[in-house]
């Protein structure tokens, strides 16, 4: 199989079904010397790469290419934990697009406060615990603007409860207070909580260096250390109902790189080994 990025990298005996299926936008089948081709144009945007492949070469071809689109949605798949669906099936959405604010308090007068003060701007609102303190999860339209502040914790806009409730669970897991789009900036700044981001960095730094070197892509696409990779992907599911944590998306992959220069010891980030089990 060939990637051609312009008709002038194909053969010049097949350029000019290159340029057919290229003015045509449709695959292109032809024999030559006893061998039966296809070429299959791929458009991005302005842009249309070629695919070049023998009959022969299609079965492997198809697999190889379901292979890597099923195991690149297993590595970015969220995971969500029992404990958060069973908060998302309280909230009834009505809405395309939204964010969920969660707010921890220490007695009523400041849970009525909070409430009082949210009342003209949340959905509604479900009490619950979340690693034994009362919180509060309300649902905002996703063109409200919420200042944060110690203790309040807001989703990013999302179109279900289970991400929602993930992303603002997640600052509340491992932060003082703030929203899901200032991740990075939460990590690098003193927000946080300093003693549990160094015991998880401590308890996962062998995932985490295998996943910011890009190891783990590396890894993943290489049939000879496959022996390796199912174990890899059950530590990576634990890591994300553990932590809330999905390191494979890029605004987490880079404040879990910046928590790991500071809490890990540092920036180099070449695994020790794959043995991390």
């Amino acid at each position: 199989m060939k990637i051609h990025l312009s008709v002038d990298t194909v053969d010049v005996d097949k350029r000019g079904y290159a340029e057919l299926s290229i003015k045509s936008n449709v695959p292109v089948e032809f024999s030559l010397d006893g061998k039966t081709y296809s070429i299959v144009p791929y458009r991005f945007g302005d842009e249309t790469v070629l695919l070049e492949y023998t009959y022969e070469e299609s079965d492997s071809m198809i697999q190889t290419l379901t292979k890597e689109y099923v195991l690149q949605q297993i590595l970015r798949k969220d995971v969500y934990p029992d404990s958060l669906k069973n908060i998302a099936h309280h909230f009834k959405i009505g809405l395309k697009k939204f964010r969920i604010l969660v707010v921890k308090y220490n007695d009523v007068e400041e849970r009525e406060f909070s409430r009082y003060s949210l009342s003209n701007v949340t959905f509604g609102v479900v009490a619950s615990e979340f690693e034994g303190e009362s919180v509060d999860l309300h649902l905002l339209p996703s063109n409200v603007t919420v200042r944060t502040k110690d203790g309040y914790f807001l989703s990013g806009v999302t179109d279900t409860a289970e991400e929602g409730l993930r992303q603002a669970l997640l600052i509340a897991k491992w932060f003082r207070g703030g929203s899901y789009d200032e991740l990075v900036s939460l990590a690098l700044s003193g927000g946080s909580e300093e003693p549990k981001l160094r015991r998880m960095v401590s308890d996962w730094a062998g995932l985490i260096k295998l996943v910011i070197s890009g190891e783990l892509v590396k890894v993943a696409r290489d049939p000879s250390r496959e022996f390796y990779l199912g174990q890899i992907l059950k530590r990576l599911r634990m890591f994300k109902a553990e932590t809330l944590f999905n390191p494979l998306n890029p605004l987490e992959m880079v404040a879990l790189g910046v928590l790991f220069a500071k809490y890990g010891g540092g920036g180099h980030f070449e695994p020790d080994s794959y043995d991390i089990f």
